[in-house]
């Protein structure tokens, strides 16, 4: 499984995607204000029950940046649906970037993807309705909300597949 997904990854990132995919702006409530989004889903995907994918851009990017535009149109053309967006300070989205946190990042990333559904995210409702005929449970934002992702990262073990360009600005590379 990490096998193929490192595969359709490194294949989106190859590809330049030459598909006819339908795409819908929306904007989402985020932590701090509104978030744009666009929703990107292949053609002739209506009335089908289709995976979706959230992208979440880096650091100092954006929804916009090439590569994000160019992995959800590849998506598209593997009947994968995708949802991008700006995290708030980035892009379109409302928020000044200098009050970005990690916490109201993460809130943004559940937000993205609970379609901006408003709820109280301490004590969700047992069900919140997304999209459509879609819902997530209350277990779902519980343990989002609650994930420690530095401490189960740094236990990670497996393989890594690391891209990071040497004309990175915002986080450099360093060399031993």
């Amino acid at each position: 499984m990490v096998k193929k997904i490192v595969s359709l990854f490194v294949t989106c990132l190859l590809l330049v995607a030459s598909v006819s995919a339908a795409q819908q702006k929306v904007q989402i409530q985020g932590a701090v204000g509104k978030l744009a989004a666009v929703i990107t889903t292949p053609e002739n995907s209506a009335d089908k029950k289709i995976p979706v994918v959230l992208l979440f851009h880096g650091f100092t990017s954006s929804k916009e940046d090439p590569i994000m535009m160019n992995l959800a149109d590849t998506l598209a053309s593997k009947e994968y649906a995708s949802i991008r967006f700006d995290f708030n300070g980035h892009g379109e989205s409302e928020g000044e970037f200098e009050k970005m946190t990690v916490l109201n990042e993460i809130e943004d990333a559940i937000r993205g993807n609970t379609m901006g559904a408003t709820y109280d995210s301490l004590n969700p409702p047992e069900k919140v309705h997304i999209y459509g005929k879609y819902s997530i449970g209350r277990d779902y934002i519980t343990t989002a909300r609650t994930l420690k992702i530095y401490e189960t990262a740094q236990n990670y073990t497996g393989p890594v597949c690391l891209i990071h360009g040497t004309g990175d600005i915002a986080v450099a590379v360093i060399t031993k």
